[in-house]
């Protein structure tokens, strides 16, 4: 998922996608050359005809690839922001949480060093008290 969503930010997937409509569109050039000239015995205006009809096809389905391919593409994107907006909403909730969690547990602590410090000074004056009476003695 992650390396999705990197793909995705670096422009991978795009490069990815153009660079099939290419191939796509080089191998049916190809294709159609090779198929006119294995059906050269034809005349010359005739195998140029077989080689347009061929680029023509061949043209056609590198189109139709690179539509497939840009439709892929922006599915995938799409569903790569969905996952990103869902891992960031549930980090924001732990996040949210923790503080949370952090608060209570400061209030805890300030309130038990209030506790202690009153018994402190409670004990320190008892204290203070028992020897003065003590000393009195």
């Amino acid at each position: 998922m992650f390396e999705e969503i990197r793909d995705t930010l670096n422009g991978k997937n795009k490069r990815r996608a153009r660079k099939n409509v290419a191939t796509g569109v080089g191998l049916g050039a190809l294709a159609g050359a090779i198929a006119g000239l294995l059906f050269a015995p034809k005349s010359g205006k005739e195998t140029r005809a077989d080689i347009r009809v061929g680029a023509e096809l061949g043209a056609e389905k590198a189109r139709d690839a690179a539509k497939k391919a840009a439709t892929v593409a922006k599915e995938k994107a799409s569903e790569v922001k969905e996952k990103a907006v869902e891992v960031k909403q549930k980090f924001q909730k732990e996040k949210n949480e923790t503080e949370e969690a952090v608060e209570e547990a400061v209030e805890e602590v300030v309130e038990t060093a209030d506790d202690v410090k009153e018994d402190v000074k409670k004990n320190a004056k008892n204290l203070k008290e028992d020897v003065e009476e003590d000393l009195k003695k």
